[in-house]
């Protein structure tokens, strides 16, 4: 026996007004989204929306990678962070300094969970051998010297090569006759464009202060994936 078909066009029940109310309006803070580069923050969409979302410094200190204040950011080689002070203390994810967490504990001290404080400049400890610091000192769009020419290039694999000897070179060069400086090319839009990244290297890096794991790992979660979050997620070096 075959199943009625269902109506086509059922009847939908009334929408009681009072009971569902307009949905309320958006806060002053709505954050407008995106992700840019900083020299796309100079278009007058962003200094707007900055400046509505209370910003009081002229949008314009955020264009220079290497100026105030985007110059006290720098790269710990797989984590971000940033000098705050003028001796050098740079602030940290707590799980960025794991491994000099893990280096600097022994038999009795297990700086992993217990956390570290260097209450003196003598105290603080070697971070080790691998670890890093880049500061950016010059950020130099070279778009037109690695593409350039490449369409005349058929076959994908020796365009593809041809790129990477550009880049390489670019980088050899940026890097001749300096100490302590490392220099890269990166791409940025899907290989739209690139620049060249020079970085200072900093290598005598110490340890200063890292919570208690109990606040460090708070949750479960190392790393900033979860949102809201308790965890007091930071840790301190200084270079």
């Amino acid at each position: 026996m075959a199943c009625p078909k269902p109506d086509a066009s059922p009847v939908q029940p009334d929408v009681d007004p009072v009971a569902a109310p307009d949905p309320e309006p958006a806060g002053p803070f709505e954050n407008p989204g995106g992700m840019w580069m900083p020299a796309q923050l100079a278009d007058a969409s962003h200094v707007e929306n900055l400046k509505s979302l209370g910003f009081e410094l002229d949008p314009a200190v955020l264009t220079a990678p290497t100026e105030f204040p985007l110059g006290a950011i720098v790269s710990l080689g797989g984590c971000s962070a940033s000098f705050v002070s003028p001796d050098g203390l740079i602030i940290t994810n707590h799980h960025c300094v794991t491994r000099a967490l893990a280096r600097n504990s022994k038999k009795g001290e297990n700086l992993l969970v217990d956390g570290f404080l260097a209450k003196t400049r003598a105290e603080e400890r070697w971070a080790g051998p691998a670890q890093r610091v880049y500061v950016t000192s010059s950020f130099t769009d070279v778009t037109d010297e690695v593409l350039s020419g490449l369409e005349d290039i058929a076959d994908p694999k020796a365009r593809f090569e041809e790129m990477q000897a550009r880049e390489n070179e670019l980088a050899k060069a940026c890097e001749a006759g300096k100490v302590d400086v490392s220099c890269r090319v990166s791409s940025f839009f899907e290989g739209a464009q690139f620049f060249l990244i020079e970085q200072l290297e900093l290598r005598d890096i110490r340890l200063v202060h890292a919570p208690h794991a109990g606040v460090g790992v708070f949750g479960g979660e190392i790393d900033n994936w979860r949102w809201p979050r308790h965890t007091g997620d930071y840790s301190f070096y200084r270079a």
